[in-house]
């Protein structure tokens, strides 16, 4: 499983951009960002119609391949 972390959006400022970490990492995300702690980052608020998360594409496209190949394997009967 990752764990999402958040991330200042340098392109769209005052939000978040949310990056998976590589595993055994605590800074480190997929992508190869060093990420900075960011302990209070909270996804945006459910009550606001317009805010929405930003996720880094390149982080969840790393996420979907390493869990389609894990739903692919074959099994052994």
């Amino acid at each position: 499983m990752h764990q999402l972390h958040a991330q200042d959006d340098t392109s769209a400022p005052g939000t978040l951009i949310w990056h998976a970490l590589r595993p055994g990492s605590t800074r480190l995300s997929l992508c190869g960002l060093l990420l900075e702690p960011r302990p209070n980052a909270l996804p945006a608020r459910s009550d606001d119609p317009y805010a929405s998360d930003r996720y880094c594409l390149s982080c969840m496209e790393t996420v979907r391949a390493a869990m389609t190949a894990t739903i692919r394997q074959p099994t052994a009967d």
